[in-house]
């Protein structure tokens, strides 16, 4: 009996070990980003450009795609990724997350490729995997372990309010679109006021 026990701590201990050095590995190339708030009543326009308001887009001629400053992922195919993938989305991005965090960027790059974003696009999401590495690995691991749902009494899983909350705002600089930006709605229940409407 006394063998067992000792088998579980040393387990224990190695798992622990490997888990703190998965994550400063990753960490250590992580910077933290400096990252401007975001401008009320800004869009992105189908050209790619981030017009003031809604009106100065229509008034240029063009549609709009999202909310807020354009970014990487604020094109047509981009937007129509996110719109597909609406109910599956979160889940390859966990699982890539859980790639990046056993075998590393280009493992995790590989995994969310099949999904279909832009080469671009995809890149803010493996920056945003690294940074919820450096900042939530514990916490995301306890969600997974204990298998908690997306929403939790109305509220973000701990999981993704760590990840809304150390890597949300710089993810959205980066990628511009997002599901809530584009008026989706997807399989993390959002209050209504966090979805984009069209005017």
């Amino acid at each position: 009996m006394r063998s067992v026990g000792r088998t579980v701590l040393v387990v224990l201990t190695t798992a622990v070990v490997v888990v703190i050095g998965l994550r400063a590995r990753v960490a250590f190339f992580y910077g933290e980003p400096v990252v401007p708030p975001p401008v009320a009543g800004v869009v992105c326009g189908d050209d790619g450009v981030t017009y003031a308001l809604e009106a100065a887009a229509h008034a240029a001629g063009r549609k709009v795609l999202h909310a807020t400053a354009c970014g990487a992922c604020s094109n047509a195919a981009d937007v129509e990724v996110l719109r597909r993938t609406r109910d599956t989305l979160t889940l390859d991005a966990r699982a890539c997350g859980l790639r990046y965090f056993l075998m590393g960027r280009g493992a995790a790059t590989r995994c969310l490729e099949p999904v279909g974003f832009t080469p671009p696009c995809t890149a803010c999401w493996i920056d945003d995997m690294a940074c919820a590495i450096a900042h939530c690995t514990t916490t995301c691991l306890w969600s997974r372990l204990t298998g908690a749902p997306n929403n939790v009494d109305g509220r973000l899983n701990d999981c993704l309010q760590c990840d809304e909350t150390h890597c949300g705002p710089e993810f959205g600089r980066c990628a511009g679109a997002n599901r809530r930006r584009s008026g989706i709605v997807s399989d993390i229940a959002r209050p209504a006021e966090q979805i984009w409407q069209r005017q």
